[in-house]
Formats: structure tokens, C-alpha cells, sequence
């Protein structure tokens, strides 16, 4: 049995995913810093505008330090594997999640871009099933997406071509065990006519009524005509 490769998401990703909390960060620092210039009190008087800034800066950048443990952890936690039969992709810190999609459900892999993610050779691979009411399965950052999409597509015609090579042998199968109890019933109903043939009583044939020719010395009547 071949090993499976345990594959993980691109290392770039945990940039990507701290821009995020960045950007969070920085609106919640402005936000803060305007409430802290605009209120007026006596503890905070003694301290300019600037200085209260770079304060609430740094209470920002405190809480943003267990993000640092929290994407790493995340990262980590997330891995997929490519197996002979499905896609199985594991992620979450604390609530573990597993999704196993089978290759012969699956309708759509699609490779998304955006900008920022182009600009470091990443993409986002999704994956949609049959019935499915959104995308089963996100690869949110993926090095060199498209090589990944085609490895997916070449496991799914493989599996579909094998199944479609498995039910014809199983309709051939089915169709000679047909043909096999066909021949069995024909051969089973000229036994039987066979055997009420010879067990039928034959019948006598009647012997016919044998008619006196009178002898030639014999007179013929005459026959008056009337």
C-alpha cells in the first residue's frame, strides 16, 4: 500500500492571514485614539495627543501578539491528503474538523486569484460536489494551484474510468448469467418433453372394416330402372 503524502497549505498563507488581523488592528487603533484625544480626563491631561496614540498603539499591538500563536497553530492544523479514492482535508485548532470528498462526487475544481495572493504565486482551490449547497472543500492558499487541479482531475477520470470498466464487466457477468439460465431452462423443457414422449401410451390403430367383393363367377343382380 503506498504511503499517503500529508500535504499542507503554502507558508505565505500566515502573512496573508496576519494582513487581516493588521488591518483589523489598525481600525480598532484609530478608533481608540480618537476616543482617547476626545475625551477629557483628569489622568489622561497630563499626556499629549501624540502620546496617547502611541499608547493605545501599543495596547493594540499586545493583543495582537497571541494572533502571532493563534495563525501558527491554525496553519498547522490545517493539512489534505490526496488518496486513491477521495480528497480528506483536516483543519481547526480546539474544534478539529475533518471533510472527506469522494472523487466520483465531485463536479467542479476551480482555481481562484486575487491580486494580492497573484503577487506571491498563490491560489485558492475549491472544490464543489453533487448536492452540495456550497463548496465542500477550500484550499485557501495553495503553491502552484493549477498543478494541484490538474493532479485532482487526472484522480477523478482514473476513478470514473475504472468504475465505468467495472460496471461493463459486472453487465457482462450479469448478462451471461442470463444467457446461462436460458440455456439451463431450454435444456431443462426438452428433458421434460422428452421424457412425456416416451412414457405416452401409443395408441392402436383400428383395423378397417374389410368389404366383400363378390366373386367374379357370382351372377350380378340386375338393377331395374325405374
Amino acid at each position: 500500500m503506498a504511503t499517503l503524502e500529508l500535504r499542507q497549505l503554502s507558508p505565505k498563507i500566515k502573512y496573508l492571514w496576519f494582513m487581516q488581523y493588521i488591518v483589523a488592528g489598525l481600525i480598532v487603533w484609530i478608533v481608540l485614539s480618537v476616543v482617547a484625544v476626545s475625551i477629557d480626563l483628569p489622568v489622561l491631561s497630563r499626556f499629549s495627543d501624540a502620546t496617547r496614540m502611541l499608547v493605545v498603539l501599543a495596547v493594540v499591538m499586545i493583543f495582537l501578539l497571541p494572533v502571532l500563536l493563534w495563525l501558527e497553530l491554525k496553519y498547522r492544523s490545517f493539512t489534505y491528503t490526496l488518496t486513491d479514492e477521495s480528497i480528506i482535508i483536516r483543519e481547526g485548532v480546539i474544534a478539529k474538523k475533518q471533510v472527506d470528498i469522494p472523487y466520483v462526487s465531485i463536479e467542479n475544481v476551480d482555481v481562484k486569484k486575487p491580486v494580492i495572493y497573484r503577487l506571491l504565486g498563490l491560489g485558492v482551490v475549491s472544490i464543489d460536489t453533487a448536492g452540495g449547497t456550497g463548496k465542500e472543500g477550500v484550499l485557501p492558499g495553495v503553491d502552484r494551484p493549477d498543478d494541484l487541479v490538474n493532479e485532482i482531475l487526472e484522480r477523478i477520470k482514473a476513478v470514473r474510468g475504472a468504475g465505468e470498466k467495472a460496471r461493463e464487466e459486472r453487465s457482462l457477468l450479469l448478462l451471461e448469467n442470463i444467457l446461462n439460465e436460458l440455456v439451463g431452462l431450454r435444456n431443462d423443457i426438452q428433458e421434460l418433453f422428452v421424457a412425456k414422449e416416451e412414457h405416452r401410451p401409443r395408441k392402436r390403430r383400428k383395423k378397417s372394416e374389410k368389404r366383400e367383393i363378390p366373386s367374379p363367377t357370382e351372377p350380378i343382380a340386375d338393377t331395374k330402372l325405374r
